[in-house]
């Protein structure tokens, strides 16, 4: 779910905001808890549009995209505000089934000191496997005009069977009578592209549901429903469900006592419209239930997965639907866990993670299907999660756990750390993503602190199963550079990375994508690797960040033997430095002073005193840096 920075408008509110909670201070609301989070706009700005001196003109927005020369994708941050950076973190994307060099990103882009359009979710593609970018010209915006667009996100990508996408997003807006307030809404939209993700199509009823409520000044505005945090799959099997849209997400109602259900919306592969009824799919009640998951094997079966907590014990449960979603069976339990602590959860606040807002942390669990008829574990399910323990709290900070199941969910294996770091040490691991290709390799992603004594600096690393989640190899760092945590909200009222990344895959490569914020000063890129999968793992064979105007298009020969020739297409500024680096990571030659010309350059390099060997070749210009692979045989 996007969680979104709360501003208190005025002091009376203050007050009567107070007032309330002291009465209920036992007690968690949960529908005013993610409206508030939903909220984007900073105090001054709130105050401001509260008192009637601000609106928004949708028809009037100049879009964003609206530039040349697009071969590249272009900085969407200086084309905006001259000199300044726009954060963009909690990153959903997707792979095209039908051609892989097709991907599509969307990240929450926000804007906190723009009164107009506070939050967006651009949409980035690619046609040629990352080599380049482009961005959408799609705004993820109310479908009415005239509104105040205050908060919402969640960006959440897919493709269906033909390769068409589908995308899904929320926004918390109001609408207003001259200077008056009128209503509130939360509505969760969708739209669905034919060409890989540059043009974007609304459907005349392009709402997977909505929350709406008359303008009051309360703890929730009026509003009385709200669905959030939605996870989309497609049937792309060939049963009669063939190329259906699910959407689960979490239903919350107002008050403070069993007011969250599970519940999953569905469009039919030929509609344009979502159907009006839902399926509630958790039969018990619990204190609350979060955090769904979803995915559709190769038999259309749909599985999903979902957090319930019962008073003081945190649980992740499991129910599946044989028919296209109609019904789903009793839930099962796959494990207990323990949390470090958050704003709904319980736990042990010890383990607080830096840079991660109480109010944001979460297990983060994320469900994968094996759904390749080919594969020798064809059905198998998967799921990840973040937590400091199962029974109890282990002592070694947060963790990665996996948990699987061989027989259509009936029975799970008990739970398995997959970081591989020095038991007995407090480290943090936290945001997972998994996926699964069509040769059963299980992949998964997260952020880890182990190379930092004082737990603040976190890398990106991924490890891999080639046997059904039986073994898994070493832990793999994908990153170069750290992210300091503990700055990673300066510029987004501390929304930070948000609470997802994504891990893709081809047949013969994982495609990690996250926020790095390696600048260390608040800003967040996104960024993306392709890592061969094979048994060995060798090397992340490129890490970019698709920001960067540059890309280094050809290294020549390869493998070398005296020297290499690097032709890099791109603009780059003077203090842009190359570094070739071993396999271990260490780096073996500096090279400053490189650009002679711009546009389009081939630089060459003497390999006279390098042994055989596998290495890499580091560009950094600007804090950003591009890493290629190349052989040397000598």
């Amino acid at each position: 779910m996007v969680r979104i920075f709360f501003i208190f408008f005025v002091s009376f509110y203050l007050f009567f905001l107070t007032n309330i909670k002291a009465q209920n201070e036992k007690e968690i609301n949960l529908l005013e808890e993610t409206i508030n989070e939903k909220i984007k706009f900073p105090k001054d700005y709130f105050g401001k549009i509260l008192e009637g001196k601000a609106g928004i003109d949708y028809q009037n927005q100049k879009s964003e995209s609206n530039t040349q020369n697009k071969d590249l994708l272009q900085s969407v941050y200086e084309m905006e505000v001259s000199g300044n950076i726009l954060v963009e973190s909690e990153i959903h994307a997707a792979i095209n089934p039908l051609d892989t060099n097709n991907i599509i990103i969307s990240p929450i882009r926000q804007k906190p000191n723009d009164q107009t359009q506070v939050i967006d979710c651009p949409v980035y593609f690619t046609k040629d496997f990352g080599k380049t970018w482009d961005v959408s010209e799609f705004q993820a915006k109310p479908s009415r005009e005239n509104v105040l667009l205050a908060g919402g996100g969640d960006p959440v990508l897919a493709f269906d069977s033909e390769g068409k996408a589908y995308n899904t997003w929320i926004n918390l807006f109001f609408t207003r009578i001259g200077n008056n307030y009128d209503s509130v809404f939360a509505d969760m939209y969708w739209a669905k592209s034919n060409d890989g993700g540059k043009e974007w199509i609304r459907s005349a009823n392009d709402r997977v549901g909505r929350g709406l409520g008359k303008y009051t000044l309360n703890s929730t505005y009026g509003l009385n429903r709200m669905l959030d945090k939605q996870w989309i799959a497609v049937d792309k099997s060939n049963s009669p469900f063939k190329n259906n849209l699910y959407v689960v997400l979490t239903e919350i109602t107002a008050g403070t006592t069993n007011n969250s259900r599970i519940k999953l919306f569905k469009k039919m592969a030929d509609a344009d419209t979502f159907l009006t009824e839902s399926v509630q799919i958790n039969k018990n009640i619990y204190s609350l239930v979060q955090f769904s998951s979803i995915d559709v094997d190769h038999k259309g079966t749909i599985h999903i997965t979902f957090y319930g907590n019962n008073g003081s014990v945190n649980s992740l449960f499991y129910s599946s639907s044989t028919d296209g979603g109609n019904t789903f069976t009793p839930e099962i339990k796959i494990t207990d866990f323990t949390f470090a602590g958050s704003r709904l959860i319980p736990g042990n606040q010890n383990d607080r993670v830096v840079g991660m807002s109480q109010q944001r942390f979460y297990p983060c669990p994320i469900l994968a299907v094996d759904k390749s008829e080919k594969s020798p574990n064809a059905g198998n399910i998967y799921l990840v999660w973040t937590a400091n323990g199962i029974n109890s709290v282990k002592g070694d900070g947060m963790d990665i756990y996996l948990s699987s199941s061989k027989d259509k969910g009936q029975t799970w294996s008990s739970p398995v750390v997959i970081n591989d770091d020095e038991k007995g040490k407090k480290v943090s691991q936290y945001y997972p993503s998994i996926t699964v290709n069509n040769k059963g390799v299980v992949i998964i992603c997260w952020y880890d602190r182990r190379h930092d004594s004082t737990d603040n600096k976190s890398h990106y690393y991924m490890t891999a199963s080639f046997d059904g989640g039986k073994t898994f190899l070493p832990n793999y760092r994908i990153t170069g550079s750290e992210t300091n945590f503990s700055r990673v909200g300066l510029k987004n009222n501390n929304f930070g990375i948000g609470e997802y990344n994504q891990v893709l895959a081809s047949d013969y490569y994982a495609i990690p994508v996250w926020a790095d914020g390696r600048t260390n000063d608040g800003n967040l890129n996104i960024y993306t690797a392709f890592i061969p999968l094979d048994e060995s793992l060798l090397s992340v064979e490129r890490v970019a960040n698709i920001y960067n105007t540059v890309t280094i298009e050809e290294i020549f020969p390869n493998p070398a033997k005296n020297k290499i020739s690097v032709k890099i297409i791109g603009s780059l500024d003077n203090s842009a430095e190359v570094q070739i680096l071993n396999y271990q990571g260490k780096i073996i030659q500096k090279f400053d002073n490189i650009i002679k010309q711009k546009n389009e350059e081939v630089l060459e390099f003497s390999l006279d005193k390098f042994t055989s060997g596998i290495y890499f070749f580091k560009l950094t210009d600007r804090n950003n840096y591009i890493i290629k692979k190349f052989i040397i045989v000598n």
